[in-house]
């Protein structure tokens, strides 16, 4: 019952800005390389006060996909197996694949975006028949998957620094009170109980993706209210347990349970019905270079299809089908793209502007996102070794995921590890304009002074 949604390499992310933090510190001599990359946000921009060419071609095609993230692709990669070849897939970006890329360097691979897939339930037939398809599915055996062995998140998964040791999974439970070792025992029954709990239209009242949920308003007014009143409301208080649920809240959304609609924060607890021989229901499979591994398997026969560096700013829809207007960022011309259908795979408040619709309020959550490759020795961890998920009780951040976890040599010489932090207050302008002109150097201090709370 406990999930995570890992954004990994090293990256601010929030309204267009991705700032990634990369550094070395040799042993002795204190020299640091830092580096500020990520999307193209000058581009992305100028989608604000548009000053575009004027178009100067025109092409055509049966349909445009505009975004080469994991939806565009999915829809791309469908549509081809379903017979439509006269496609486009259009990304402001240098390389596909948005959250879901990743870097490396001489010590291995490691993600930066989207680390992970949680084990799809039956129900979810497209991404179970994707999984097969691409060969992370061994094979079925009466319509239930056996995933290959390698790609399943190894052992020891999830540890806690807490009380100056580590402690197997995340839910707190050294030196907790009677009382507050009956509410976190309480939490997870109730957690468990929304797990198996059906709607009137025989929907799970939560589930993944979250379209397969009951649309029951007995289920839909919880998003009325915030997770954390909601559990106060339930008479929960121990301030262990809250943590907990803040750490869940910022892992999944970048906020924490008081800005979390209820809905949402049960969402994170009992959505989880994944199937296979091999796995349990709350197994995820995962990669050195996270969900780029997928993105790969997506791009493949879709390749010559994506335009890169090409950014639709403009769309209209016609008698005939939808006109959309697109830049060259490279050489700054226009062109006009006539199609019959249009898909639209980017962030919901980009394609109201592509749309010409009305902003709506919205809230966005910048992350600070941090690669660190580090000369250290493991094995002599008090209370628990080097796992999959590193988190310390009590912090802000959410600690760090070892990148290397699903090589065969677990710890090795050098050891990338991926440190993570919702910036879950930046929710001002100027807040946000300040976190962009921050110096990398600041940003090293920061990440050093959380890994070093567990390990000094």
């Amino acid at each position: 019952m406990e999930r995570r949604q890992f954004l990994k390499g090293a990256l601010i992310v929030g309204s267009g800005l991705m700032v990634p933090v990369s550094c070395s510190l040799p042993a002795k001599e204190k020299n640091w390389t830092l580096h500020i990359s990520g999307p193209d946000a000058t581009s992305g921009h100028r989608l604000r006060k548009p000053d575009f060419p004027e178009v100067s071609r025109e092409e055509s095609v049966d349909i445009l996909i505009i975004g080469a993230g994991v939806a565009g692709l999915t829809a791309a990669w469908h549509l081809l197996k379903a017979g439509f070849e006269n496609i486009r897939v259009l990304e402001m970006e240098n390389v596909p694949g948005g959250n879901a890329r990743s870097g490396s360097n001489e010590s291995g691979s490691y993600p930066l975006g989207a680390h992970y897939l949680p084990v799809p339930s039956l129900e979810n037939k497209p991404l179970v028949q994707f999984l097969s398809d691409t060969g992370i599915i061994r094979e079925m055996k009466d319509g239930v998957p056996w995933y290959e062995d390698v790609y399943l998140c190894q052992d020891p998964k999830e540890r806690l620094f807490i009380q100056n040791r580590w402690q197997e999974g995340l839910l707190p439970r050294r030196s907790l009170s009677v009382s507050e070792q009956a509410e976190i025992n309480r939490f997870s029954a109730l957690m468990e109980a929304w797990l198996h709990k059906k709607g009137q239209d025989g929907k799970w009242a939560f589930a993944i993706p979250s379209v397969f949920s009951s649309a029951d308003e007995e289920f839909r007014v919880l998003d009325q209210i915030s997770f954390e009143l909601y559990l106060k409301n339930q008479n929960f208080t121990s301030p262990a347990l809250f943590w907990y649920v803040n750490y869940c809240c910022l892992d999944d959304y970048g906020i924490p349970a008081k800005d979390c609609s209820a809905w949402a924060g049960i969402h994170y607890f009992a959505s989880r019905r994944g199937k296979a021989l091999n796995a349990d229901s709350e197994d995820v499979l995962t990669w050195p270079e996270g969900n780029q591994f997928l993105i790969a398997k997506l791009a493949e026969p879709i390749i010559k299809k994506i335009q890169l560096r090409h950014m639709a700013f403009r769309v209209k829809h016609t008698e005939n089908g939808v006109e959309t207007d697109v830049l060259d960022i490279e050489k700054n011309e226009s062109l006009r793209y006539k199609t019959r259908h249009l898909v639209l795979a980017c962030p919901l408040r980009l394609s109201r502007i592509l749309l010409g619709l009305p902003s709506v309020k919205s809230v966005y959550s910048p992350w600070l996102v941090a690669n660190l490759t580090v000369r250290s020795d493991f094995s002599n961890e008090r209370g628990m070794p080097l796992s999959w998920d590193n988190v310390c009780f009590g912090s802000n951040s959410l600690g760090y995921v070892h990148a290397g976890h699903q090589n065969l040599q677990q710890v090795s010489e050098k050891n990338l590890l991926t440190f993570y932090l919702p910036l879950a207050s930046l929710t001002q302008y100027k807040d946000r304009q300040a976190v962009a002109n921050e110096t990398p150097e600041n940003w090293a201090k920061l990440v050093l002074g959380e890994m070093k709370k567990m390990h000094y």
